[in-house]
């Protein structure tokens, strides 16, 4: 029964210190009796345990934030309004944002991604840039055979790389529930 809000997605949108940006989405509950919480719903969107905005869209993009050095972590809440009073239809359980730490040995680096959501992530696509070279070209898909929603490990070691050089790194996520 999915009577409460279903997180879908936290997604870093922009990486920055000061502007970045998070793309944060759910779907809506869908099995609610609404004559005891009628339509239309909106939603409080928590980040960090803060509430940041009400909405009544299933979408929103978080900006302004610290996505470097910061994992963020989202949450939302239905609410309904009837009589002029507001009740909680539900909340979702939290997702957090993709968090990629780097760990730097004689020409390698480890990729270790910090994930939390309900979801299982199962597939990863890596992509890599120097600072000097204006895109991201693909450099591996890690399929896991063993997914959970709660992770920290190393998912990729990218080896016969050149010390003293900066690398930049994406990783794409796909899950499923």
């Amino acid at each position: 029964i999915k009577d409460v809000p279903v997180m879908t997605h936290a997604d870093v949108v922009v990486t920055d210190e000061v502007i970045g940006e998070v793309n944060v989405g759910w779907s809506p509950p869908t099995e609610m009796d609404t004559l005891v919480f009628p339509l239309p719903y909106y939603y409080k969107v928590f980040r960090n345990n803060s509430q940041i905005i009400e909405i009544s869209d299933t979408n929103y993009i978080d900006t302004g934030l610290n996505t470097t050095s910061v994992q963020h972590f989202y949450k939302v809440e239905a609410w309904s309004t009837t009589s002029g009073d507001d009740f909680l239809v539900g909340g979702s359980i939290a997702a957090s944002t993709p968090f990629i730490t780097l760990v730097g040995y004689d020409n390698s680096i480890d990729l270790v991604l910090d994930v939390i959501v309900p979801w299982y992530n199962t597939k990863f696509y890596i992509e890599r840039k120097s600072f000097t070279q204006p895109d991201f070209s693909p450099l591996d898909t890690v399929k896991l055979s063993d997914s959970n929603p709660v992770m920290s490990e190393v998912i990729f070691t990218d080896t016969g790389l050149v010390n003293g050089i900066e690398y930049c790194y994406r990783v794409k996520c796909e899950g499923r529930y």
